[in-house]
């Protein structure tokens, strides 16, 4: 599609001005310098659709539209989520190895949610365990790093011994991005679930 690289030229063309603007005085906020070359290797692959036929499919819940690729699945139910808002823009991004999509949408304003009644609890945030509430609740830490320690040792031992430019390199070191995406994902889980 002519958006993976026309948001890449867009980017770049915001980056000019705000270098321009900057050097001229006419920008708020500290002084910007010429843009930087972004290697493949080291930047976050991504790209934005604003235009075109992308999206949501109809009477396919798990599922978006990509232009030039077509339909790709998802693994979770994505109209749900939407549930019937405009999508303005679809933002795909690449993280260890796996794709994202993130949908900026646009929905009318509703009434704002009423707090949950059931009154208040203190949280006191510990080194052992994560958290123990004023109600006797303990929380415990998964140590997510822990119990992954010993796996990503070994990937990044078998990463530092990969010649650099090599495709073995780059393969060893998406096993490695993926074990931290592992570690983050079950610090988040646990997060969401116990605010939940």
């Amino acid at each position: 599609s002519k958006e993976s690289y026309n948001s890449g030229l867009e980017s770049l063309a915001d980056a000019l001005k705000n270098f321009s603007k900057s050097r001229k005085g006419r920008r708020k906020g500290r002084r910007m310098g010429f843009p930087r070359f972004k290697s493949k290797d080291k930047a976050v692959p991504g790209f934005a659709y604003t235009t075109g036929s992308f999206g949501l499919i109809d009477c396919d819940p798990y599922a978006l539209r990509l232009p030039k690729i077509g339909r790709v699945h998802c693994m979770e139910n994505v109209s749900k989520r939407v549930d019937g808002a405009k999508v303005l823009r679809m933002s795909v991004s690449r993280h260890a190895g796996r794709w994202m999509a993130s949908l900026t949408v646009e929905r009318k304003d509703g009434p704002m949610p009423t707090p949950l009644k059931g009154g208040s609890v203190g949280i006191d945030l510990g080194v052992k365990q994560l958290a123990t509430l004023s109600d006797g609740t303990i929380i415990r830490n998964p140590r997510a790093l822990d119990s992954n320690l010993r796996r990503l040792r070994r990937e990044q031992k078998n990463l530092s011994r990969k010649r650099k430019g090599s495709n073995r390199r780059r393969e060893a070191r998406t096993r490695v991005a993926r074990l931290h995406a592992r570690v983050a994902d079950l610090r988040r889980d646990l997060l969401d679930k116990t605010t939940t």
